[in-house]
């Protein structure tokens, strides 16, 4: 479930499909028709899809969730933006945006798949927990679903890991 308490179905289903096969697989004598190491690989397999999914529609949400790898959430706005600044996110997110100005005006191939706000971190944030790839928590910390946290190799004290190999 991402942060809007959204499911997307190719995820789930590629979720349960993977976690069927590892246990069929790597369990076959289990008791349950699922083991929790086919769920967890599950788990993986369906954040890696639905990021897949938003890259292809939205490649700038890549650029905004890579300088928070290997960090751990939740985590406070302040340190997310220092990250995006450390990361120069802002310059790139506008490179990436220029790529998409056609020059031609009959060239209708070339849209805008950038943020609204790219150079406004605060804005880029809430666009970020509408899109459901962030969520602010109660104490005001930023938070990533795991179905986004997974494949983008955030870590969560408690949460599920991702699984080598």
């Amino acid at each position: 479930m991402d942060g809007v308490e959204q499911v997307s179905p190719r995820s789930f289903l590629s979720a349960l499909q993977k976690a069927l096969a590892e246990t069929r697989d790597q369990y076959a004598g289990h008791e349950f028709a699922l083991h929790h190491e086919g769920i967890r690989r599950g788990v993986q397999t369906a954040s890696e899809t639905r990021v897949a999914e938003v890259g292809e529609d939205m490649p700038w949400v890549r650029r905004a969730i890579e300088p928070l790898a290997g960090r751990q959430v939740p985590v406070e706005q302040e340190k997310v933006e220092a990250l995006w600044e450390e990361s120069r996110l802002v310059e790139a997110l506008r490179k990436e945006a220029e790529r998409y100005v056609p020059g031609d005006p009959a060239d209708e191939t070339l849209v805008r798949t950038g943020p609204r706000h790219p150079e406004n971190p605060e804005l880029l944030i809430e666009e970020l927990i509408s899109l459901g790839v962030m969520r602010r928590r109660r104490d005001g910390r930023i938070d990533l679903p795991d179905v986004y946290r997974i494949a983008f190799n955030v870590g969560r004290k408690g949460g599920v890991p991702r699984v080598a190999g």
